[in-house]
């Protein structure tokens, strides 16, 4: 929603190279699979503790680390 052209290719490239990684991790043998599964578990506990540290500063008043990219005013139904 009201995302700039660049954000929407970057988001679609991403997730199209996010699809790719998951068919190419599904052909590796063991142990590297599990390896790869281990990365992707820190990966996600560490976005977990970030989204909550700025969730917390969010609360704080602090302001966000990057434009939400959502206009000033919302547009009124009807």
């Amino acid at each position: 929603f009201h995302a700039t052209r660049k954000r929407l290719i970057v988001s679609w490239a991403i997730t199209t190279m996010v699809v790719i990684l998951i068919v190419l991790v599904k052909l590796l043998d063991q142990p590297w699979r599990g390896i790869v599964d281990a990365g992707v578990v820190v990966g996600l506990a560490w976005g977990l503790v970030a989204m909550a540290a700025w969730q917390v500063r969010q609360l704080r008043g602090g302001a966000l680390p990057v434009p939400p990219d959502v206009p000033a005013e919302a547009p009124q139904p009807g």
